[in-house]
């Protein structure tokens, strides 16, 4: 495992790239802005510690894909992701392991919090996703579970369209603990997808 410090987005691009085969836990001293950056793909074993600060992002620019694993935690429980939408999209065997922090989008229209596409899997722990559309939203087939946390959707249709908390379209989805809050609906689960349900506060 290697432990790098981050400070600056030169020094996140940096990391990703110099460690993607790596185990690398990337240790956040300050925010940083990396929307100049349309992808960011995560194909490793990737630990982001925000350790109290903010990652602002482009939409669905962080990726965890062809079998990566992203683990996101805040020892402090200040720090988090924010985007427009997608703050992080996993897609293709990629992994996604929400242990704390906070992930906040701002589009009313359209995109999700955590944007889960075919092949992804999806573990939350703990944390709070702030969606103003989706919290989480799929395309494809996908496993998520839902262990503890908030996912929060503030999507209505006096803004033109309106979203559920939680949509799963097709896969598995597990909710074990935790708390879905939408304005228009917390869960929406579809298509193929089976759902079981304990212990939890929608």
């Amino acid at each position: 495992k290697v432990t790098e410090s981050a400070s600056s987005a030169a020094d996140f691009v940096s990391i990703l790239e110099n460690h993607k085969e790596d185990q690398v836990v990337f240790r956040m001293n300050n925010d940083i802005d990396l929307t100049q950056y349309d992808a960011l793909p995560i194909e490793g074993n990737t630990i982001i510690e925000f350790n109290g600060n903010t990652l602002t992002v482009a939409p669905n620019a962080i990726k965890a894909t062809n079998g990566g694993a992203l683990t996101l935690e805040d020892s402090t429980g200040q720090g988090g992701i924010t985007a427009d939408r997608g703050t992080v999209v996993v897609e293709n065997g990629g992994t996604l392991i929400i242990n704390g922090g906070t992930y906040t989008t701002t589009n009313y229209t359209r995109g999700s919090g955590i944007n889960a596409k075919d092949g992804a899997k999806v573990i939350i722990n703990d944390g709070v996703i702030n969606a103003a559309y989706y919290a989480i939203g799929s395309d494809g087939t996908v496993d998520v579970t839902i262990n503890g946390g908030e996912l929060n959707s503030t999507a209505t249709s006096l803004n033109g369209t309106w979203a559920y908390a939680v949509n799963i379209s097709n896969g598995r989805f597990t909710m074990n603990g935790g708390k879905i809050s939408g304005v228009h609906g917390g869960l929406s689960l579809v298509g193929n997808t089976v759902g079981v349900i304990n212990n939890v506060e929608i």
